[in-house]
């Protein structure tokens, strides 16, 4: 009864199962690093090659040069020859599969590499007519190092090595290689979102802080790194072909390694290294690096000094800056900016320098917490731009708090300027003074001051000091403290003592200025320090030019007297003459003689509207009755 049913069983399993084969080639395989086709040949004797396992459960040894890998199986007899499937593991970079001196197949073209694809499982049909015919097979794989693969592309070998049917082929092997290698790689892709999170952080504090250029170089070393990580991602399944007939992935080692100028241009940026020369030399030496890679010239070596280029020249960067600097006053932020710029470009140099000299790094490429790899670029990078975007956006922070706290100053200090200086039309009876005062910035350089005397008369001082912000307000303010007291109300005087005031207090700087008694007569006494001569009824009144206030200790000013009668006489500072438009064309003293008889306020806002560069000044006095 047992024996019935057992036969009814086994006539029910297909007659395919039945035939199905399967020959385990894991073990041992002859192994030599040499290149010859008689080695494909299954009468050769290898028996003199060294030995290696496989699957290796790392990348294979055919890493220096050419190499064959040979085996010898035995068939069951009786089995199935018609459909035979050959399965290899992942065997690095390009070959090519023989089967009884027979060619089945292979991973690309062996001596252009077109088509090649990142190394994987992969499985080979064996001819009926290859395989037929004889008890044994020779498995000969002819493999030889020309891809230049990422790191990230360096599957380890895990099998499977099989010789089955086609019903029992893992023909799919290669895809979930590939699919199991992305988790492992998961890591990759959250260091790519982190990345991608800190240059949008760098980029938004650069568009509100678009002076700070470095912000921007900073993005984009940090948006490098996200494509790297990317596209090294993107390019893990088996319709990938990235390589070229080099067996170089362009957009991978260009793009990827854009890596390390962009970091030196940071570096240069960061610390104000503004040398257009500098990035010339920064960019066209690295510059080898994609020329070789897109001609197909020579890539290993300008890969190594393309990108140990930009290494070395972002540590010198650094040290020189650092050695500039006065440690007693720096602070212990900008130290460790320093100190974080210098780890990450030690670190590029150790990376690219070390293999010049063939000496291999202490440090691991990659580190594997679990059953994930980390990369340590990748690691290292994230240390260092969190640090470095900290430090970024806190030195940010801090030149907004002082620029507020400048522009509140400087807020004070043009509304103490305007209530010491501020454009007040007098009309004393006898007399009618009109001033206009716009200055450039906050706070001006200009100054005006008409001073009543008991008698009725009016001593008018107009003047423009040497550079502006708040050094020029500050030497306004002095000029204007000596006015409160003069000796004297003769124009001479008056500049004599305002000139000697300024003696230790100009630092470099000078005024200029012109003072005018008006007596209730009509009579006008002048005297002139180096400003522009006042106008009368449109033509420039003739004086002698002093020296401007704060050059020379002793010097004298002479003095000239005129009848103003019914006219209109015009003082301005040079802010007037001097405002160009966008052609660069100056407003110049032909246009300011023809309107010197309007209003102070007219005269201003035509200057003005024309182009205002400095302060503006305008004072005019006409004569009442």
């Amino acid at each position: 009864m047992m024996r019935l049913l057992l036969a009814l069983v086994v006539s029910s399993i297909p007659l395919e199962a039945q035939n199905a084969l399967y020959l385990d080639l894991k073990g041992d395989w002859r192994v030599i690093h040499e290149d010859r086709p008689e080695f494909a040949s299954p009468t050769f004797d290898d028996r003199a090659w060294q030995s290696l396992t496989l699957p290796t459960g790392d990348i294979e040894p055919f890493q220096q040069s050419a190499g064959w890998l040979r085996k010898q199986i035995e068939l069951p007899a009786g089995a199935d020859r018609s459909s035979l499937v050959l399965s290899l593991g992942t065997i690095q970079n390009v070959y090519e599969v023989h089967v009884n001196g027979q060619r089945i197949g292979g991973s690309g073209d062996f001596h252009t590499f077109a088509a090649s694809q990142i190394p994987h499982p992969r499985s080979f049909d064996i001819p009926a007519a290859v395989a037929g015919g004889t008890p044994t097979l020779l498995i000969a794989i002819r493999a030889k190092w020309v891809l230049y693969p990422h790191p990230d592309w360096e599957m380890p070998d895990r099998g499977p090595y099989r010789i089955t049917s086609r019903a029992l082929a893992p023909l799919d092997a290669g895809e979930r290689e590939f699919a199991n290698w992305r988790g492992v790689l998961a890591p990759s892709l959250a260091f790519g979102v982190a990345y991608s999170l800190i240059a949008l952080l760098s980029l938004l504090a650069f568009w509100g802080e678009r002076e700070r250029k470095e912000l921007f170089w900073f993005a984009m070393v940090s948006l490098a790194y996200v494509f790297n990580d990317f596209y090294v991602l993107s390019q893990l399944h088996t319709g990938a072909e990235p390589y070229n007939r080099m067996g170089v992935s362009v957009p991978g080692i260009v793009i990827g390694c854009l890596i390390y100028p962009l970091f030196a241009h940071f570096v240069a940026t960061a610390f104000g290294f503004t040398s257009r020369w500098l990035r010339v030399a920064l960019w066209m030496g690295w510059g080898i690096l994609p020329f070789s890679v897109i001609f197909e010239r020579d890539h290993v070596s300008a890969t190594l000094w393309g990108n140990s280029w930009p290494a070395v020249l972002a540590i010198g960067l650094v040290l020189w800056d650092w050695r500039r600097l006065n440690w007693g006053r720096t602070s212990l932020a900008d130290h460790a900016f320093h100190l974080a710029l210098l780890l990450q470009a030690i670190g590029y140099a150790e990376l690219w320098m070390l293999p010049i000299g063939n000496v291999h790094s202490r440090l691991p490429w990659a580190f594997y917490p679990g059953p994930y790899r980390v990369n340590r670029e990748d690691l290292f990078w994230l240390v260092a731009s969190t640090a470095i975007l900290g430090l970024l956006i806190r030195s940010v922070a801090a030149d907004r708090r002082d620029r507020q706290r400048l522009a509140g100053e400087l807020q004070a200090g043009r509304a103490v300027q305007q209530m010491l200086i501020g454009a007040r039309d007098l009309d004393t009876g006898d007399w009618k003074v009109e001033a206009a005062y716009l200055p450039s910035l906050e706070v001006g350089g200009d100054f005006y001051q008409a001073v009543l005397g008991d008698d009725g008369s009016i001593l008018l001082v107009v003047g423009d000091v040497s550079g502006k912000g708040l050094q020029a307000a500050m030497l306004v303010a002095t000029v204007i403290g000596a006015l409160g007291n003069p000796p004297s109300r003769a124009p001479g005087a008056v500049l004599a003592h305002l000139n000697s005031s300024l003696r230790g207090k100009s630092r470099g700087g000078f005024v200029t200025a012109c003072c005018a008694l008006f007596h209730s007569s009509g009579r006008v006494d002048v005297a002139n320090a180096g400003n522009l001569s006042p106008y009368l009824d449109g033509r420039e009144v003739e004086l002698e030019a002093g020296l401007p206030l704060g050059l020379v200790p002793d010097a004298e000013y002479a003095e000239g007297s005129l009848d103003l009668g019914r006219g209109t006489m015009t003082f301005l500072s040079d802010g007037v003459v001097e405002a160009a438009n966008a052609q660069g064309e100056l407003f110049g003293f032909d246009r300011t003689r023809e309107i010197s008889g309007n209003s102070a306020g007219e005269i201003a806002e035509a200057a003005k509207a024309w182009g205002q560069n400095d302060d503006i000044t305008v004072v005019t006095v006409r004569r009442n009755g």
